[in-house]
């Protein structure tokens, strides 16, 4: 199985906190990202990043919570970035602990580790899971209380045809490497594949097709050390509408161009997503939501052409 290179845990941080109205608990971070998980190997968040989840407590009494995993749907999460699928197993994500203990205005820490299982359906995996905080056995405080968190799992990506099993659509690989200098030209080339029991009718967008008034949501999708994208492309020949049917594979071609105006140096990042229907427009969870993917295409000009 060729692997693309760079596969080094990368996180995507996102901002606030979530917190029920009337509760004096919080969670914190509300979202973000962790990339290039590859499957077999446990990625502990608190030691190669030092991100750990924060529950805090504003009342006057000390409070005992629950903290759990879950796929979101079980978590009351019915929501969430377009591109993502529910995590096929919650329990690749263990919280240092489940139960924490908050004195009275103050705050405690729990650590996350990911653990994909070693399997080669699991590269190219777009994921989703939810981190759940509820009340225990603070007095004076409803049990049925709650807010989750959101963790989004990128696994790492390759270049076999036979990855990318775990999600209803993948694009294989998940990440395009281009290096090349101000004014090349280039082409490239993903296999999609549905994994669905439909046929499905897709199109292409980018970021602001799924989010036309969500620019605040444009950070949480953008790689570490890359700028993003959003307004302008760098692609200047792609398919724009074509159909999948259950189980196919097939090549999604891409030609571009690095503008003249781009700098040595400069690292870029776009987003292609690929889209299709709802099998039931409108209803909750799931089954209302679009069948999307998307991959992306990373641009790291050099003064010298391709490494």
């Amino acid at each position: 199985m060729k692997m693309c290179k760079s596969i080094v845990p990368a996180l995507v941080l996102g901002l606030g906190l979530v917190c029920e109205k009337g509760w004096a608990a919080s969670l914190g971070p509300a979202v973000f990202t962790v990339q290039n998980v590859v499957p077999g190997q446990s990625v502990d968040l608190r030691k190669t990043a030092g991100l750990v989840y924060t529950i805090g407590n504003t009342s006057d009494t000390e409070g005992t919570y629950s903290l759990v995993c879950q796929r979101p749907v079980e978590g009351g999460v019915l929501n969430w970035e377009s591109g993502y699928d529910e995590i096929p197993d919650a329990s690749w994500c263990k919280l240092e602990k489940e139960e924490v203990v908050v004195p009275a205005k103050s705050k405690a820490e729990v650590g996350l580790t990911i653990t994909v299982p070693a399997k080669p359906e699991y590269h190219n995996c777009k994921w989703v899971a939810a981190v759940v905080l509820k009340a225990s056995k603070t007095a004076g405080i409803g049990v049925g209380l709650a807010v989750a968190a959101r963790v989004r799992i990128e696994t790492a990506p390759s270049d076999d045809p036979g990855t990318g099993g775990a999600v209803s659509m993948a694009a294989i690989p998940c990440v395009l490497p281009v290096e090349a200098k101000p004014g090349s030209m280039f082409e490239r080339c993903v296999l999609l594949r549905n994994n669905t029991e439909r046929t499905l009718e897709c199109v292409t967008q980018r970021l602001e097709d799924c989010y036309p008034e969500g620019e605040s949501r444009y950070p949480r999708y953008t790689t570490s050390g890359y700028q993003a994208l959003d307004k302008v492309t760098w692609l200047k020949d792609k398919e724009q509408k074509f159909t999948l049917k259950p189980g196919e594979r097939r090549e999604y071609k891409m030609k571009g161009q690095i503008p003249e105006s781009a700098k040595p140096g400069e690292k870029r990042e776009e987003l292609v997503f690929i889209t299709a229907p709802a099998p039931e427009p409108g209803k909750q969870g799931p089954a209302g939501r679009e069948t999307r993917t998307f991959f992306r295409v990373r641009y790291d000009v050099t003064a010298d052409g391709a490494k």
